[in-house]
């Protein structure tokens, strides 16, 4: 229906645009209870049910169903974004190269450029059909118009082909002739900035849904949608959002740590939260600031501050359903 060609093209009534599954469901996919490690599994499986189709007679481990399923040679996933990019009509695998370059870490399409050795004009199309094909997604500091792009980053979009491109692509020769071993010794690498990345990713995202569930900034809600804000030298901050109404301003930090964070740690990490103050987009409109910290877990008994709320993974997963 969708070739020009085709004998029933344009007639189609409706368009229905499937994407993935909230990230919260990923506890019934995987029958996985502890939502920290649902997080450490969104980072890779994201929210594509035949990833987690795959992945779930692994369980809970985690690191044997990635190197089964994406770094062993003969695993399922082990080739997924080149067969993903030949599939598309027209083929999009001319776009393979600018993945590559993203997931070694340029984002600015200037050093997209550079690494490529080609005029930053030249990508324009490409990397707009790859945000079109939802591979790639394009962030802009929190106030920034969606039309200006000086200040926009482009990064991968699907958690499976961020994981493919930080792990798998730079090291295909190796991976043909490495032990299981050797496979994982990779893997582990990789894997932390992979959950820091995805754990940041999910915050943002509970924000806009947080008044639904039973966090404490939702009886500040609602919300709209979260972004990150850096502009020069200011300080940055993770999340930013206003309330629908206009009267609360959302200052968050998004750590992520393996283990649960103390109470000195969560201390210091307010602190300097509250030191960075206002981001000058938002300064002058009079808003009651709002600060938030979300960590993974807490061994704190005192979750609840005056300075700042803490957030925790079963709190953000909750919102993502």
């Amino acid at each position: 229906m969708l070739d020009a060609s085709a004998p029933l093209s344009g007639r189609a009534a409706e368009l229905m645009e499937i994407g993935p599954l909230g990230a919260g469901f990923l506890s019934d996919g995987l029958k996985i209870t502890d939502p920290v490690s649902c997080v450490q599994s969104y980072a890779v499986w994201g929210g594509v049910p035949r990833y987690w189709e795959l992945a779930e007679p692994y369980g809970s481990d985690l690191d044997r169903a990635v190197d089964q399923c994406i770094l062993d040679p003969l695993g399922p996933l082990h080739r997924e974004p080149d067969r993903l990019l030949l599939e598309e009509l027209p083929p999009a695998a001319a776009c393979r190269p600018i993945l590559d370059v993203i997931g070694m870490g340029a984002h600015r399409l200037s050093e997209i450029a550079g690494r490529l050795g080609k005029p930053a004009t030249s990508l324009t199309r490409a990397l707009a059909r790859l945000v079109d094909l939802g591979l790639v997604t394009r962030e802009q500091p929190y106030g920034e118009s969606e039309k200006s792009g000086k200040r926009s980053l482009y990064k991968i979009a699907d958690p499976l082909f961020r994981c493919w491109f930080r792990v798998v692509a730079p090291h295909r020769a190796l991976l043909a002739q490495a032990s299981p071993t050797v496979r994982l010794g990779l893997w582990h690498e990789g894997r932390p900035s992979l959950f820091a990345e995805a754990w940041e990713e999910l915050c943002r995202q509970a924000v806009a849904r947080v008044h639904e569930g039973h966090s404490p900034l939702a009886r500040y809600g609602p919300w709209k949608s979260a972004a990150r804000y850096w502009y020069g030298n200011e300080p940055e901050w993770d999340i930013v959002a206003e309330s629908l109404d206009g009267k609360q301003l959302l200052l968050g930090e998004v750590k992520w740590t393996d283990t649960a964070v103390s109470e000195k740690t969560l201390h210091q990490a307010v602190e300097e939260l509250k030191a960075k103050g206002i981001p000058t987009v938002m300064k002058g409109k009079g808003h009651e600031i709002v600060h938030a910290l979300f960590v993974p877990q807490t061994s704190s008994k005192r979750r609840h501050r005056q300075d700042a709320h803490i957030i925790e993974a079963r709190e953000v997963m909750s919102c993502l359903r």
